[in-house]
Parts: C-alpha cells; structure tokens; sequence
C-alpha cells in the first residue's frame, strides 16, 4: 500500500517473493481489516494534534478512481496525521476541532481564515514571488523581485535581532510593495498583493511571535 501497488500487483509480488497465493478478495478484505484495526492508533493520534501548540496543516488535490479528492496533513512537532476528503471546513474540523487553541500555519485556503491564531505558510508566498521573478513582463518581474526581498528580509530580521514590534519597518515596506503591486495588470502580481494584504495579520503574525517563523523553516538562502 505504500508503494501504491494495485491487488493485482500486491498479488504478484506475494506469489512470486513468498510463495503465498491469495485471491483479490482476501487481499482486499485483509487490507481493510488493517484499516479498521488501525482506527484506534488513528484516534489517539487526533486527540493528540489538540494539544498541540503549533500544527501545520496543508492539502493537495487527490485522485481516486478517477474522482478528484483531497489529501489533507496535519503535522506536529511530535506526529503527522493524513486524511483522504473534501476540501471543506466541516473536513478540516474533523480532525482540528475547536478543542485546539494553538496557532496553525496554513496556506491562504479559505477554510482555514475562521481560525484566530493563525501564520501563513511563508515559503507558499515566497514561491509565488519566486515565480513572478521569471515573469516576461518587466513590472511584475521588477515587482515580484521587490515582493520577495522584502519577505527575505523581513525573515533575516527575525532571525538574527528578533523583535516584536508589529510596526516593524519591515513590514510596512512589505505592505507598502505589495499596496503598490496591486494596481498592476499583470493578474499573478495582483493576486499576490492582494493574498498578501487580505490576510495581512496572518502573513506578519510571526512578527510579534518569533518562533513561528523559525518554526516553518523558510530561512532561504538570500541568493537562491
């Protein structure tokens, strides 16, 4: 199941590697009854990731059958959980229930922004300016490079001095960037702006709480 391997392959590689034959039908009912004898462990883990003080939680589209899913994780400092379901807020709170009072970093999904205590994904952001900089168009590669110094920067900071002054100038040159950048008409350097203003007390939270910037590990090399 790791591998992804079909019944059939499952099949094949036990009769030709342990010499053990079995048919589709109890390979598949074996399969599920791991599954069910595995619910406990899965539960107990769940209840975990509520005392959590800080999870990180992303999703990625996800096919089965043909059928578009979602795959969802949920990571802590001491596990990882993964969930197959539809990329809604009623999903999400099956696992994070409102019993969590950590801080979640996270994407800018809507289905996360009715939680308070929230950081964005830094390395999310920083990937999109990344891309802007290979842009054609000049404004939005001379902007999205100007997005991305001053993410950097604003990283580097905290990395090496700390502070938590949430009027730090370097936030207000990233807000002043991206104020800038969304008046252009190249639509991924406007969308980003406006990602970046729209859930702007999420994106800098790291500024007045320093460990969750270190903790997402985004300290990018600045010449990358």
């Amino acid at each position: 199941m790791r591998y992804r391997l079909s019944r059939v392959k499952i099949q094949d590689f036990l009769r030709d590697w342990a010499g053990v034959e079995l048919s589709i039908g109890s390979l598949d009912r074996s399969i599920r009854e791991a599954g069910f004898a595995c619910r406990p462990v899965v539960d107990g883990l769940i209840e975990a990731l509520q005392a959590a003080e800080l999870l990180h939680v992303d999703e990625t589209p996800w096919y089965e059958s043909g059928r578009l899913c979602w795959l969802w994780v949920a990571l802590s400092h001491l596990s990882v959980i993964f969930f197959i379901g539809p990329r809604t807020k009623e999903r999400l709170l099956q696992v994070i229930s409102t019993a969590f009072v950590g801080w979640l970093v996270t994407d800018g999904y809507g289905a996360y922004r009715w939680y308070e205590h929230r950081q964005r994904c830094l390395a999310h952001l920083i990937r999109k300016a990344l891309a802007l900089t290979q842009a054609v168009d000049a404004e939005a590669r001379q902007l999205g490079q100007w997005l991305l110094e001053e993410m950097r920067e604003l990283i580097h900071a905290l990395a090496t001095a700390g502070h938590d002054d949430p009027d730090d100038p370097g936030t207000r040159r990233l807000q002043q960037v991206a104020l800038l950048a969304t008046a252009s008409e190249h639509p991924k350097l406007k969308a980003l702006a406006n990602e970046i203003l729209n859930d702007w007390q999420a994106v800098v939270a790291f500024v007045c709480h320093p460990y969750l910037g270190l903790a997402e590990k985004v300290m990018l090399p600045r010449e990358s």
